[in-house]
């Protein structure tokens, strides 16, 4: 305290008083400004996020029982050009009939939960040309009426279709899923 006051004497202000201001200030009014960075991940609640097609997302993210509408039959993925994973909850996309992933460069994780697409007949499922795919999962009773299962030219470590999926698949392709695929 002492050493304050004769601080404040000689120079007219306190050093250490004067040190405890500027972190104030500091941490008030930072130096730089950033501007907020763009968020990565589209978490899916409904209809209208599924329509979003800001291309910056890399994971997208369907939480279970959305996307139910029967206006929603096909999804067209490819403007999210760097996705790496997505990832669908349970009981989504009732209506569904088409559902292809094709050149995506990036992709890593496909995983599909339970008893998505029910309603959709004759559908179609396609995984191609995705060169860093590693897993892709579908859960029991997705895609039961579906007709066409294809997934080329992926290196997947790890495939895991549920019971019950595509049950009424006549048409299954399985292509160059080797580490060197492509």
């Amino acid at each position: 305290m002492q050493e304050s006051v004769a601080s404040i004497q000689k120079n007219g202000y306190s050093t250490h008083i004067r040190q405890i201001v500027k972190k104030i200030r500091q941490s008030i009014y930072p130096v730089s400004i950033q501007p907020a960075p763009k968020p990565t991940t589209l978490c899916v609640n409904g209809l209208s996020g599924i329509l979003d097609d800001s291309p910056q997302y890399k994971t997208i993210q369907i939480l279970s029982a959305k996307c139910n509408d029967a206006s929603l039959q096909k999804w067209e993925l490819g403007i999210y050009r760097d996705l790496v994973s997505l990832y669908v909850g349970n009981s989504c996309l009732r209506y569904l009939t088409c559902l292809r992933l094709r050149g995506f460069q990036q992709l890593e994780t496909v995983g599909i939960g339970s008893n998505c697409s029910l309603s959709g007949r004759g559908g179609v499922f396609e995984v191609s040309d995705c060169p860093k795919l590693k897993t892709l999962k579908v859960g029991n009773y997705s895609f039961s009426r579906w007709t066409q299962f294809c997934v080329k030219n992926c290196p997947l470590k790890e495939l895991v279709l549920g019971d019950y999926c595509f049950c009424e698949c006549t048409v299954a392709v399985f292509q160059s899923m080797s580490r060197d695929a492509g």
